[in-house]
């Protein structure tokens, strides 16, 4: 049998491309005791309990508890006990690690700060994370739109020498030099200008007549790169976007919600059956927006009408700066087994990290649900 993991690598690997927020952490559930945060959370139908701990340099160590016996399961940092009991147990604790990486945590995937920084931000504004879908560079990573997938961004190292040579001839580098690229999609009409930045090039493995890739660290600044990932997420909407035009009227929306960081069914009984949130996307008076509450819970839980829109504000919520929010009254309250993430993934919603428009077959059954 291999030797034992070494403290917090598992929970390393759980948390890989991750920067924990100390902020978070009390939100979500954490107790501080003697500097420490701690945190446990029942597994396995209750058959265990995970205890995660985190110090005062944000390194994080943890234990699964066998109730039945009151012990450390040590199994669970076996790396070679992959299978059966010990796998159920190691896969149920890893689940609650990467809940916390959501909820207290930012991505940080790449090595090089700017990129880490246009990352961040992706999450912060739409709730989009890398997705490492290449086997053979696990380093590389992609975003996607959330309505249908595709990528609007694509993450990777490459050598200098790869880039287009007389371009690459006055940049000072070595062929040999690792460079970061973010891929992006853009207007036709727009590539000449961006080709004229010093630090952009053809979409490097991408069609040239609709991509281009930018060097991070290299001088374009955040703003004018978030600028072209704006569009490059518009694009990739494609028909989800024109689908969505406001020349309909009023439209249905699907917002996430944090149920360890935010008690909705409270702030609706608190305030009269109304609340106020946070404003994204394009919603406007008028329009439905449902609320997904995310694990444990994971299923659209409440139906609102937006009463109010674009309210003045100015705070900061989940590492955000927010200065427009809605004003929602509660239509309806979903049974919580009514429409679990399994049945949103049937009717066509894989998943709510960000504001959504919902698909017509999920829509339809949620207005019959409540009855409308």
């Amino acid at each position: 049998m291999e030797t034992e993991e070494k403290a917090g690598s598992l929970e390393k690997k759980a948390l890989a491309g991750v920067e924990l927020l100390e902020d978070r952490l009390i939100p979500f559930g954490f107790i501080k005791e003697n500097g420490v945060y701690r945190y446990a959370e029942m597994i396995l139908d209750g058959a265990f309990r995970a205890e995660i701990r985190i110090d005062g340099e944000m390194n994080v160590s943890g234990d699964a508890v066998d109730l039945e016996t009151g012990e450390v399961y040590m199994p669970l940092h076996v790396p070679s006990l992959t299978g059966g009991f010990a796998g159920e147990v190691r896969s149920a604790y890893r689940e609650v690690l990467q809940r916390i990486g959501e909820a207290c945590g930012i991505p940080q995937p790449f090595d090089e700060p700017q990129a880490n920084r246009i990352a961040a931000v992706l999450y912060r504004q739409y709730g989009d994370r890398p997705d490492h879908v290449f086997r053979t560079n696990p380093a590389a990573a992609v975003f996607r739109h959330p309505d249908n997938h595709k990528w609007y961004a694509l993450f990777m190292e490459t050598q200098a020498g790869n880039l287009r040579k007389d371009k690459e001839k006055g940049s000072g580098r070595n062929g040999q030099d690792t460079v970061m690229l973010i891929t992006a999609k853009t207007e036709p009409a727009r590539i000449s200008d961006l080709m004229r930045l010093p630090s952009v090039y053809p979409g490097f493995h991408m069609n040239h007549k609709n991509w281009v890739s930018i060097v991070t660290g290299e001088g374009m600044d955040d703003a004018a790169i978030l600028k072209v990932l704006e569009e490059s997420r518009q694009l990739a909407a494609g028909k989800a976007a024109k689908s969505y035009a406001r020349s309909e009227g009023p439209k249905s929306w699907l917002i996430p919600s944090n149920p360890s960081m935010y008690d909705v069914a409270k702030g609706f009984a608190e305030g009269g059956g109304e609340l106020f949130w946070h404003q994204n996307a394009d919603i406007r008076k008028g329009d439905v927006v449902c609320i997904y509450q995310g694990a444990p819970v994971s299923a659209v839980m409440f139906r609102c009408l937006v009463t109010e829109a674009d309210v003045p504000a100015d705070y900061i919520f989940n590492g955000r700066r927010h200065t427009k929010m809605i004003r929602l009254r509660l239509l309806h309250t979903y049974d919580r087994s009514a429409f679990p993430l399994q049945r949103m993934r049937a009717l066509g919603v894989r998943g709510v990290r960000g504001p959504r428009g919902i698909p017509e077959a999920l829509r339809e059954a949620l207005e019959a649900a409540a009855g409308e």
